[in-house]
């Protein structure tokens, strides 16, 4: 078997573009490196003298990176970098496909490179579950040869391509590699075909491209810590398993200065997609796992139009420090490919903190309220929590204030009264008060996700999936089923949401108007707050202008069973149309509140403004107007056309699942409409329920 004769770094010390591997592997799409199904095979001999033709008018309008016959260049190792920098560029992989060597001395004096998706995968009947195919016959191609003056020429180059281009996460990088790899692999055991890599350094990612061995050291090294090499396998596993279903599968990791992975990351189609809808509001969740480094599973959990959580992503980390949160929240920041959530949530927890600060300056960080009121026991001790009075204290002194100076005022009586002024915990709670005391948040759009009021709850995605017993390997097991049961509850909300048989149970306008507007889940939500209506009175105090002030009474039946009345300021402003009431409800939640409806009934106004209807809440959340849009690329435009389409695909099933007569139309039409489809692009598809698109990966170094 032939070997590359480059070696790994160029004479001046620099890091090559690629690292050279033996003819019998590839350099993938997206930085991977794939066991070739070729043997190594010579191509038909040439001159070493022979004439070659340049194209002038190739030569003339090529750019730097454009390949063109009669291009000269001073080593082998030039035109493998040449042309693996113009496979980054337009974004495929390539191949070391043919070699030549001198009949005289053995000298390599020929070189031919293909697209790593050139010939065609023979089919092995042993196997029980083939993993898909990646070859697609490609044609492109470049051929070099040495000339007797030294120089290398391009003789032959072939451009087009059959497949997708994917010129944003090619697979190759100029930056230093991680390791260099001199050896034949050793058996596959370990496909690493699909691996990403991440890399050693701490800091701000930058990308990289990946070795054979950078791939087999994730998966085949010792693992010794952080861990295990059952825990790297058991990870191996799922992603392959989820590649084959989600076209856009994304994973990464960090591994640590002896090559171990430390950190991993992982997102797939729906959650990059979910992000472009609901990306504003966003709770980071920490959950520890069973096993003796003491791995955290963290997630970014949003929440859809139906009031559901959806999984943003998820990560493994090894260690609670700054840099591994930070990688965390860059990592995800830049596969979701948008902007910075608007608010995040995390638990009470000071390194999360002071990451988050670092890595998203601009959104407003939220602790969990219910965090911190499930830690009132464990800080403060019997002598406070098993005083029932103290306990009423505190949660009306945090769920019922109004005021900043309210809180502030009952939250230093409680503690003078209770002895805890000195107290550490009492003193980091009152610090960071801005950060999880509802009164100081209310202007700040959560979309429900924290708990704003006395018995309410927020679980965390994976609550009914693990706990601190769970094992990795039981993880990996779990998730995957509360992901399916998760798109399940929320396909079924949308069906009930088309099919639509709301019942109106009161006489307001208001509640008619949001009916046919709001999802199911939500507009149950919204009707607590109709029916809570008629235990409301408007009072008009000041009026100034078009600004008119109202103090809205509300009449309360209290836990001891007797009535109370609570004053909520509301102001409205005439010329606008304008509605704000001191609860901030539509603030907090996205809905307006019993009171501001209480107001705009008072003054004539029966429907309820656009401005306080969220289209984030609405049945048609996920709707656009793809063909009027200035978009026609990008990951968000695919995100776009991915929900759209996924919505008219539901109605499609919905109707056409009814009877076998209509089953039968809808599985010829959308069989007809993929092949379709697939041809525009030029990919070959024989069968409409091959799942054989590749994972969407990029590698990073970080400084």
């Amino acid at each position: 078997m032939d070997q590359c004769g480059d070696s790994a770094a160029s004479e001046d010390g620099s890091c090559p573009v690629l690292d050279d591997i033996d003819e019998n592997y590839t350099v993938r799409d997206c930085s991977t490196v794939e066991a070739n199904i070729f043997s190594d095979e010579v191509e038909e001999d040439f001159s070493i003298d022979e004439p070659i033709a340049v194209d002038p008018s190739a030569a003339e309008n090529a750019n730097g990176l454009d390949p063109y016959i009669g291009r000269e260049f001073e080593s082998e190792h030039a035109t493998y970098i040449f042309y693996g920098e113009y496979a980054r560029h337009v974004g495929f992989g390539i191949r070391k496909r043919f070699i030549r060597r001198s009949k005289l001395n053995n000298e390599v004096i020929g070189r031919t490179y293909v697209c790593s998706r050139e010939g065609i995968k023979l089919s092995r009947k042993e196997v029980d579950h083939p993993r898909p195919t990646t070859r697609l016959d490609c044609k492109a191609m470049m051929k070099v040869k040495r000339y007797e003056n030294g120089k290398w020429i391009i003789i032959k180059f072939v451009k087009e391509h059959n497949h997708e281009l994917y010129p944003h996460s090619a697979c190759i990088f100029e930056s230093p590699l991680i390791n260099t790899y001199n050896e034949a692999p050793k058996s596959a055991e370990i496909d690493v075909s699909k691996t990403i890599l991440l890399a050693t350094k701490r800091g701000r990612p930058k990308k990289v491209q990946s070795t054979e061995k950078n791939c087999r050291n994730l998966f085949e090294n010792e693992q010794r810590e952080p861990l295990s090499i059952g825990d790297a396998q058991t990870l191996y596993d799922y992603f392959m398993r989820a590649q084959v279903s989600n076209p856009r599968f994304f994973y990464a990791m960090e591994l640590d200065e002896q090559q171990r992975m430390r950190n991993v990351f992982w997102a797939d189609t729906k959650a990059r997609v979910d992000y472009a809808h609901f990306g504003d509001v966003v709770t980071f969740d920490t959950t520890c796992l069973t096993n003796k480094y003491e791995t955290k599973i963290v997630s970014f959990v949003g929440v859809n139009h139906h009031g559901q959580s959806v999984l943003l992503g998820c990560a493994l980390v090894t260690d609670e420090t700054k840099a591994s949160f930070l990688w965390v929240f860059r990592t995800w920041l830049t596969v979701m490919q948008g902007g910075p959530p608007k608010a995040i949530i995390t638990d009470h927890h000071r390194t999360i903190n002071l990451a988050i600060a670092e890595a998203f300056p601009q959104t407003c960080h939220r602790i969990c309220l219910g965090h911190v009121m499930r830690r009132v026991p464990e800080k403060l001790g019997k002598a406070c929590t098993n005083n029932e009075r103290f306990i009423y204290k505190f949660e009306k002194c945090v769920y019922d204030s109004l005021t900043v100076e309210e809180f502030e005022r009952r939250w230093k009586k409680l503690v003078e009264s209770n002895g805890l002024l000195d107290h550490e915990w009492i003193q980091t709670l009152f610090e960071d008060r801005n950060q999880w005391v509802p009164v100081y948040l209310k202007d700040i759009f959560f979309a429900g996700m924290s708990t704003s009021r006395q018995g309410e709850s927020v679980k965390s995605f994976f609550d009914d999936y693990v706990n601190e017993k769970t094992s990795l390997k039981d993880f990996i097991d779990q998730i995957e089923l509360a992901l399916q049961r998760s798109y399940s509850a929320e396909e079924k909300a949308d069906l009930e949401t088309y099919r639509r048989t709301t019942s109106l149970i009161t006489g307001s306008p208001y509640e008619a108007q949001m009916a046919s507007v709001y999802t199911m889940d939500i507009f149950k939500k919204f009707q607590e707050e109709i029916l809570l209506i008629p235990s409301c009175t408007a009072v008009r105090v000041r009026e100034e202008g078009a600004e008119v002030n109202y103090v809205v009474k509300e009449l309360r039946i209290k836990r001891n069973g007797l009535r109370g009345v609570i004053d909520y300021e509301v102001l409205f402003n005439g010329y606008e149309t304008k509605v704000c009431c001191v609860c901030r409800s539509f603030e907090f939640k996205g809905y307006l509140c019993r009171h501001a409806m209480v107001v705009l009934f008072a003054v004539g106004v029966f429907d309820i403004p656009s401005r306080y209807i969220l289209k984030r809440w609405t049945w048609d959340a996920k709707n656009i107007d793809i063909c009027n849009g200035s978009q026609d690329s990008g990951p968000e435009f695919v995100a776009k056309c991915f929900s759209d389409l996924r919505a008219d695909s539901l109605k499609l099933a919905e109707e056409s699942s009814l009877t076998k007569e209509r089953y039968r139309t809808a599985k010829i039409f959308l069989k007809e409409a993929l092949m379709k489809v697939a041809s525009m692009e030029k990919v070959p598809v024989s069968d409409p329920n091959t799942k054989s698109k590749e994972a969407q990966r990029i590698t990073w170094q970080q400084n």
